[in-house]
């Protein structure tokens, strides 16, 4: 037993107790603050939390019972209810730690995105909606943005004919008009020029790939009741990275058999000319995706004659 108090009182470093806590102990604690090991319900997702003893959720308290951050380095202590710019200012001092704000992290993704955006525009030519003078917008990747915001979030095409909305972006820029469309036909062909564009970027990156191509595959019923079957492609990049992509997820037409379901993933990899980089299929335990995988190695040595079969015939 005094074995056992001894290795729990050690894995404490120089975290100690109070005389009530530790019978065997007849000197004061030498630290003002203790540790309660009680997760919060809420994970801390902060940077500063690397740099306190212990995991992320340990909780230490002060004389006074309030919570407190602790310097892992120094045993400086600040309340937790003060936020965490003390902190981060306490690190880069102290110790030439520099820590970003959540803020300036989500602007920077933000830019990132941006820019990536922007490697995306399309090269086809844009009328002005006016001859006036258009200001710093660029209209391929304003597209580009509003449509992976409305598909990202689910918005209507109708969005953008409603009044409060486009009062809102005039404000933010007065040549808005000049760009964004004022009819939900338009941001219609908008989608289907931006998913047509990013297919064929995707085909370039699957049909490049070191790697074969290996995918998950599943079937649900979206709220009106469709039957969608979903595909993504995992691959090594021909930069040597590990990518995925999503490669359909379109409606089911007829019964849900696997006999059904191969037949239209071959459509997909035949449509992104991948057969020959076909490698392996994680799906979950339904009965149906056993049978599915039979139909789709029928479906892969079938086309697989037929090039073969048509390559003599070219021959």
């Amino acid at each position: 037993m005094a074995s056992q108090q001894s290795d729990a009182f050690s894995a404490l470093g120089s975290e100690q107790f109070s005389d009530s806590e530790a019978p065997n102990s007849s000197k004061p604690t030498p630290s003002s603050s203790s540790v309660t090991f009680n997760s919060k319900k809420r994970p801390r997702t902060s940077k500063i939390w690397d740099y306190t003893p212990g995991a992320h959720n340990d909780s230490f308290t002060n004389s006074a019972g309030k919570a407190v951050w602790r310097c892992k380095f120094c045993r400086k202590e600040y309340l937790e209810t003060t936020g965490s710019k003390a902190v981060m200012l306490h690190l880069q001092s102290a110790h030439s730690i520099t820590i970003q704000s959540t803020q300036v992290i989500k602007t920077l993704s933000r830019q990132a995105s941006i820019a990536e955006a922007f490697q995306h525009t399309n090269d086809h030519k844009r009328r002005n909606l006016t001859t006036e003078d258009i200001g710093s917008l660029d209209g391929a990747l304003l597209e580009v943005l509003y449509i992976r915001w409305i598909t990202t979030c689910g918005i209507a095409f109708r969005m953008v004919e409603i009044e409060e909305f486009r009062a809102l972006l005039l404000y933010l820029n007065p040549a808005i008009d000049n760009y964004l469309p004022s009819s939900h036909t338009t941001i219609q062909l908008w989608t289907i020029r931006t998913y047509t564009a990013e297919k064929v970027r995707i085909q370039q990156k699957v049909q490049s790939a070191l790697s074969k191509i290996h995918f998950t595959v599943d079937l649900w019923s979206s709220p009106n009741s469709l039957a969608i079957i979903g595909m993504i492609g995992h691959y090594i990049s021909d930069t040597g990275n590990l990518q995925h992509s999503v490669l359909a997820l379109k409606e089911l037409d007829g019964a849900h058999s696997g006999q059904n379901q191969a037949e239209s993933i071959m459509e997909v990899i035949n449509d992104y000319g991948i057969a020959s980089k076909v490698g392996y299929f994680v799906m979950d335990n339904a009965s149906n995706n056993d049978t599915m995988i039979k139909a789709l190695s029928h479906c892969m040595y079938l086309n697989t004659l037929y090039y073969i079969v048509n390559n003599i015939i070219s021959t």
